[in-house]
This record gives C-alpha cells, sequence and structure tokens, in this order.
C-alpha cells in the first residue's frame, strides 16, 4: 500500500473516530438536558404546588375573617367591635390585622384601636367575582414603616401579615416565580432568582402554571436556563466534563468493538458459526487416459472484509484460538457429504483429504473419519489422506499415524515431496500408498540442467511402485515431459483446472461420460 494511501486512511481513521466523539458527546448532551428538564420541571410542579397551597391558606384566613366580620354585622369603632376585631384575628396566625372601613377610609383596626388619622383607600383595586376588593402594596396605612395587602368585603378589613410568603422567597429556588390572577395582569406575589438574571448559554425555557380549583390565581414558574446550565458554574462545567470523558470512553469502547469485529479473529469465529467455511475440489487426472480419476479437497473462506482467505492464513489463526477441532470436522464431514454420491457411484473415484498435527495427534480422528465415511456408504480404500512434513511432528508419531490410517483401510499420500531433507527418509519408514511429486520439482522439469536430477529421483521412486501424482502442472511442457516419461502417473493444476465448487466437479464428470 502507498504511503499516499496509508495517509488517507489514517486521516478518514482520525476524522471517523472524531466524528464518534462529537457524535457521542451531543447524544449524552442532549440526554443530560433531558434528563436535568425533567428533573427541574419535577422541581418546579412541587414548588409550585407547595406554594398555591400556602396561598390558598392565606386566602382561607383572610376569608373567613371577613365573613365572621359580615355576619357578626362588625360596622362602628367602638370597644366591643375592637375587642372581637382582636378575637377573631388571634386565630388566624396569617392575618395580621382586623378593621372596619367607612366612606373608604380605614377608621379602626384590631391593633391599632381608632385611628386618629384615617387611611384612605385607593381607588386602584382589583375586585373579584364574589365581591372581595382587593388592594396591593399599600404604604404607611399605620405610623410604621410596612408596606400591606388589604382585603375588604363590605366594611371589613382584613390585612395580610408582611412576609406572607417569604420562607418560599428565602429558598431561593434558581427559578422565579408569581402569584397571579388567572387572565388579569394582577400580581400578588413576584420573586425574581439571581439566577435567572445572568446571561446562559441555554436557549432551553421551561415555564408552569398551576391553578388554584378555589379561587381565580395562580402559580408561575419561569425558568429561562433549563437544562445543564440552571446549575452552577462549577456544575454544569463538571457535567459538560463529564458527557466529553464518557464520549471518549464511548468511542474507545465502539472503536474497538469495531476493530474487533473486523479482526481476523472474529470474523473467523463468526463464519465457524454461521457454517460460512466451505470446500472446493481440484480434479486428479490420470495421464494415460486424461479422465478425471479422483479430487483433493480444499478449505477455503470467503469473507466480506478480508476476501478470500489465504487457508495457510486462516488455518494458523484457527489453531491459535483453539478452532482448528471445529474446522477438522466441519471439513471433514462436508468433503464426503459433497463427495457422497460421486463415491458411491465410481468405486475406481477417490477423494484425498489433507491432515494437519491435530488430525495425526488426535486418539479419535480415524475412528471419526472411518465413521463418516461408513455413514456414507463409502469404501474406506476410496479416501486418501494426505500428510507432509511441513506439519513438523517427529517422524515416529507420522509413522504410527499412517500405519493406524491403513489398519482403517485408508490410503496415504505422501504430499510435498521434495520439499525437505526429511522426504527421502519418509521413503522407507512410512507406511503410504501415493507419492505426490511437489510442484517445484513438476516446474523444474524444463529446466535442462535440473533435469537429469529430478529424472534421476523418479528412477528411485519408481522402484517404489507407489502410485505417483505430479502436483502443480501448470504449463503444457511440463504436462508433455510427465507424458512421455511417466505416462502411469496422475497429474493435477491449473493447466488442467483450478478448484471447483462440487457442482462444478458433478458437470465436469457428466461431460466426461456423455
Amino acid at each position: 500500500m502507498s504511503r499516499k494511501r496509508e495517509a488517507i486512511l489514517m486521516s478518514q481513521y482520525k476524522i471517523g473516530r472524531l466524528s464518534v466523539v462529537v457524535v457521542s458527546f451531543a447524544i449524552l448532551i442532549t440526554i443530560a438536558n433531558i434528563v436535568t428538564y425533567t428533573f427541574q420541571r419535577n422541581e418546579q410542579n412541587q414548588f409550585a404546588k407547595g406554594l398555591l397551597s400556602h396561598a390558598e391558606s392565606v386566602t382561607n384566613q383572610l376569608a373567613s375573617s371577613l365573613l365572621q366580620i359580615k355576619q357578626n354585622q362588625l360596622s362602628v369603632c367602638d370597644n366591643e367591635t375592637i375587642n372581637q376585631l382582636r378575637v377573631i384575628s388571634n386565630k388566624l396566625p396569617y392575618v395580621y390585622d382586623l378593621g372596619i372601613e367607612d366612606k373608604n377610609q380605614v377608621i379602626c383596626t384590631a391593633n391599632w384601636g381608632v385611628l386618629e388619622k384615617p387611611f384612605t383607600l385607593p381607588e386602584n383595586k382589583l375586585t373579584t367575582p364574589s365581591g372581595y376588593h382587593l388592594y396591593s402594596n399599600l404604604h404607611r396605612v399605620f405610623p410604621i414603616n410596612l408596606v400591606h395587602d388589604i382585603t375588604r368585603l363590605n366594611q371589613g378589613i382584613a390585612f395580610t401579615i408582611p412576609d406572607a410568603f417569604k420562607r418560599f422567597e428565602e429558598s431561593q429556588p434558581d427559578f422565579s416565580f408569581e402569584i397571579k390572577i388567572k387572565d388579569r395582569e394582577h400580581v400578588f406575589v413576584f420573586y425574581q432568582s439571581q439566577n435567572q438574571v445572568t446571561s446562559s448559554f441555554s436557549h432551553l425555557k421551561l415555564n408552569t402554571t398551576t391553578c388554584s380549583t378555589m379561587y381565580s390565581y395562580c402559580v408561575n414558574t419561569f425558568n429561562k436556563r433549563a437544562g445543564i446550565f440552571y446549575y452552577s458554574t462549577n456544575i454544569s462545567t463538571s457535567i459538560i466534563l463529564l458527557c466529553l470523558a464518557v464520549s471518549f470512553l464511548l468511542t474507545y469502547s465502539y472503536q474497538s468493538y469495531r476493530d474487533k469485529r473486523r479482526s481476523m479473529e472474529f470474523r473467523l469465529r463468526k463464519a465457524i458459526a454461521n457454517d460460512k467455511i466451505y470446500m472446493e475440489y481440484q480434479p486428479i487426472i490420470c495421464v494415460e487416459s486424461g479422465r478425471i480419476i479422483g479430487v483433493e479437497s480444499l478449505i477455503r473462506w470467503h469473507d466480506e472484509i478480508f476476501g478470500r482467505v489465504s487457508p495457510e492464513l486462516f488455518l494458523s489463526v484457527a489453531h491459535k484460538l483453539s478452532l482448528y477441532p471445529n474446522i477438522s470436522d466441519i471439513s471433514t464431514v462436508k468433503s464426503i457429504g459433497d463427495m457422497a454420491e460421486i463415491l458411491q457411484e465410481d468405486a475406481s473415484f477417490s477423494l484425498s483429504l489433507n491432515v494437519d498435527s491435530f488430525e495425526i495427534q488426535s486418539d479419535n480422528y480415524l475412528d471419526f473419519l472411518h465413521s463418516v465415511v461408513s455413514k456414507f456408504g463409502i469404501s474406506t480404500s476410496q479416501i486418501k489422506i494426505e500428510i507432509t512434513e511441513r506439519i513438523g511432528l517427529p517422524l515416529c508419531e507420522l509413522a504410527a499415524f499412517s500405519k493406524k490410517a491403513r489398519e482403517h483401510g485408508f490410503n496415504v499420500a505422501l504430499d510435498d515431496f521434495g520439499t525437505g531433507v526429511a522426504n527421502l527418509v519418509w521413503l522407507t519408514e512410512i507406511d503410504f500408498n501415493v507419492i505426490k511429486i511437489d510442484r517445484i520439482f513438476t516446474q523444474s522439469l524444463t529446466n535442462d540442467m535440473k533435469q537429469k536430477m529430478i529424472f534421476a529421483i523418479l528412477d528411485l521412486i519408481d522402484g517404489l511402485n507407489k502410485t505417483v501424482i505430479f502436483e502443480g502442472v501448470e504449463t503444457k511442457a511440463e504436462y508433455d515431459l510427465i507424458k512421455s516419461r511417466s505416462p502411469e502417473a496422475l497429474v493435477q493444476g491449473w493447466y488442467f483446472y483450478k478448484s471447483l465448487p462440487k457442482q462444478e466437479i458433478r458437470e465436469l464428470l457428466v461431460k466426461q461420460d456423455a
């Protein structure tokens, strides 16, 4: 791969990873805003319910006191009236004072008695459908510096205690609130939170309205900093940093998971689990007749990401992951199952199976192979087991396996002959039926300098009276030399056929017999 291509891929990888960070951060911030928004809405609703309940209690006491004044027909400021006002107000903690009005003036109260200077009520008032007159924020009703809210019914006057809602204001919620007449502009109480005065990055607003079912007013709460920016700078910053940290962690986890899913190991496990390992078959040709007399089974794996994977590569991975036993069973059963019908129809047709160190060292493989062959009604003599020096096991183990395989009725082929110095020893120590000449020797046949040496080795092999198969025949010149030198031999290679699916093997045999 060129450096330019590598740089492009690395750039795409970094951009992809950054995109995951940005997207995950945006999602986490959104979730954080939703969670905090929901929490704040519940907080504002609970606060509004408590404030409304308190407001209704205050209103109930004011209304009760005024109704008692009306029922007792208190309208003259004498000692008896003032004493009755005192008795009534003493029972009602939210009523600061009670008084009598005459000609729009407060002329006496329970606390102050008869006023030397009656207080004139302003014309600016709010009248409710029930006949109550409401006066807000009245100054210097009495010779003290207090601001009063007054409710009047007929001649009765009720003063709300100062700071009736002080405890709600002192709780200093981070949202603003008001108590307001429904569908009117009259506001009884308003609290401005300092948290709502300062600027914020938040564009979320959260306003709630909770109305009384007893009286014509509502509690409204206002929050223009809803979401994570509702909280202090330290808390908001902590939430943002936490979301950022989690987004990096999620990105790392996602990338690790994605890399794992794209890894050879993961995809091989998945391929085995999903039955994506399959077999192809390379025909073996009789030189003398030109007919296909057998096939060699070759394992294959085509992956969506890695494409057609080399058997040497994925089998080595399978060994490392302890997956090879699964692949061994799969390849054995599939190979015999694929070729069973052909083997049953033609007793001279053979199937060659490649084995590795696992099969050779297994105590059960040959018994397993024999049971599969018997299940499909095939003769054991039609199965060739190919062993190669590349397996790297001691000669004694190879010899013992070969002997046991022959006792089961299987044929044994020495594969890749000529690739290692031990091959010559094998000829005398291993019980075999077939010897397969490696393609290195086959390709050397057309080289004048190497030809004599190759012919000398072939003369040695001829004396063993074993079936010889030349592997890797790729040119007509190679085939012609083999045909003239060893007409009784067998050949396989790309000059004739590459490995083929079972259906194409069946079609070739049908044409051959036509």
